[in-house]
């Protein structure tokens, strides 16, 4: 995220003056630029791992439903 935010919009440019040069040198052919692969182990995910808070709350959630199915009463719910 930090080295797309340095270059700005100018990374699309630096990008096609890349592959430019690259078909220029004959290290690639334009038959390579039909199919591209994209790394994604970078960007950003919107992934919550679960924490102990988390799971505490989830099984509190479940033993109250548990309880109010069998008729138990309790002093504390949600």
């Amino acid at each position: 995220m930090r080295w797309r935010n340095r270059f700005g919009d100018k990374l699309k440019s630096l990008l096609t003056q890349r592959f430019d040069l690259a078909l220029e040198a004959r290290a690639m052919s334009a038959r390579d630029l039909d199919h591209v692969n994209v790394d994604t182990t970078v960007q950003e995910k919107v992934i919550a791992f679960p924490t102990n808070a988390r799971l505490y709350q989830g099984m509190g959630e479940h033993l109250v439903v548990a309880a109010e199915q069998r008729g138990i009463k309790l002093s504390q719910s949600r």
